[in-house]
C-alpha cells in the first residue's frame, strides 16, 4: 500500500511511524500538509513542488507546524484524499470536531463528563461579568490544537482583560472562549487512547507552570496510572468522536474530582513509547492495517 504519515518531518515519532510501516513492505512517506498545494481542476496534489499519488492509507499525526490558523484548509486536503478513496485516520469528520474547542466542549458536556464552567460569547460585558463572578479565568483559543492553550486573568487584571477582548474583536477572532480557573487543581493526567481504548497515561511534573501549555518533553513528564473513572471518561470521549488517536487531558483537584480540559490528536507519542516503553508505533500500525484489511 501507499501510506502517508501527516506530521512534521524529522520529528522522532514521525520517523518511527515511517520506519514501522516501511518495515512491513508499504511505500511510506512523511508529508507536511502546510507545504502542500491542490490544483483542483487538474486533480493534482503537490507536495514541495512534486505531484503525490493518491494514497491508500493516511495517518494524521499532525496537520502542520506551529499555530494552526489554516487548520480547516488543511483538513480539506485530507477530505480531498478521502473523496478519492483514501482511508484517513482519524477521519476528517472526527478531526473537524476535535480541532474546534466549542464543539468538543459541547460534546463532552452532553456525555455528562465534568468540565470547568465555560462561557462562549461575543459580548464583552458578559465576558467581564464572567470574570467578576469567578475572580480568575482562562481565555482559551477556539482551536484545541493551538500552541498556546490559554491566558490567565485575575479580577485585578480587568483592564488588561478588556484590552485583550477588544483586540480579539479587531482581529475578528470570535467568539470568546472563557473558562473558570480551577483553583484546587493539583495534577493534569494525559490519557493516550488508540482506537478508542486506553493505552497509557503521563503527567507533567510542574502543573502550575505547564498545564496551560502545549509542551510535552520527555524529561518533564512521568508515567501515571489514572483512576478507572478517568479512563472510562476518556474512552467515552474518544469513541463518541470516532478518534483513532487521542491525547485527552483530565485535570484532578485536591478533592479527587476530575474535569476534562483538553484533547490533542497528535501528542503523547514519546511519553508512551520512549518513557513508558510501550510499542505505540507498532500498535498503531497493527490497528490501522487491520482496519484497512477489514
Amino acid at each position: 500500500m501507499r501510506v502517508y504519515i501527516c506530521g512534521v518531518k524529522e520529528r522522532w515519532s514521525t520517523e518511527r511511524l515511517v520506519e514501522e510501516f516501511s518495515s512491513r513492505g508499504h511505500e511510506t512517506e512523511a508529508v507536511e500538509l502546510d507545504q502542500t498545494s491542490l490544483e483542483i481542476n487538474q486533480g493534482r496534489f503537490l507536495y514541495q513542488g512534486r505531484e503525490l499519488q493518491i494514497p491508500d492509507l493516511v495517518l494524521v499525526k499532525r496537520i502542520g507546524r506551529g499555530p494552526m490558523p489554516g487548520m480547516n484548509k488543511r483538513l480539506n486536503f485530507l477530505w480531498w484524499w478521502e473523496q478519492h478513496g483514501a482511508k484517513v485516520f482519524s477521519p476528517t469528520s472526527a478531526l473537524s470536531i476535535a480541532f474546534d474547542r466549542i464543539q468538543t466542549n459541547i460534546m463532552v458536556s452532553l456525555l455528562g463528563i465534568p468540565t470547568p464552567e465555560t462561557l462562549i460569547t461575543e459580548n464583552v460585558s458578559r465576558a467581564i461579568g464572567f470574570l467578576r463572578e469567578h475572580g480568575r479565568v482562562i481565555l482559551r483559543s477556539p482551536n484545541t490544537n493551538e500552541g498556546r492553550r490559554g491566558q490567565e486573568f485575575k479580577l485585578a487584571d480587568l483592564d488588561s482583560f478588556n484590552f485583550v477582548l477588544m483586540e480579539l474583536i479587531k482581529q475578528n477572532n470570535l467568539p470568546f472562549v472563557i473558562q473558570e480557573y480551577l483553583e484546587e487543581a493539583v495534577t493534569a493526567h494525559h490519557l493516550v487512547l488508540l482506537d478508542g481504548k486506553f493505552v497509557g497515561a503521563y503527567q507533567q511534573r510542574e502543573i502550575q507552570q505547564t498545564w496551560q501549555e502545549d509542551i510535552v518533553l520527555s524529561d518533564q513528564i512521568e508515567i501515571v496510572q489514572p483512576r478507572k473513572e478517568e479512563i472510562e471518561a476518556a474512552e467515552k470521549i474518544a469513541q463518541k468522536m470516532e478518534l483513532f488517536y487521542a491525547d485527552i487531558e483530565i485535570l484532578v483537584d485536591r478533592r479527587g474530582r476530575y474535569f476534562f480540559t483538553d484533547l490533542d490528536t497528535y501528542s503523547g507519542y514519546e511519553p508512551v513509547e520512549r518513557v513508558a516503553g510501550k510499542p505505540l508505533t507498532v500498535m498503531i500500525a497493527d490497528h490501522l492495517l487491520a482496519k484497512v484489511e477489514s
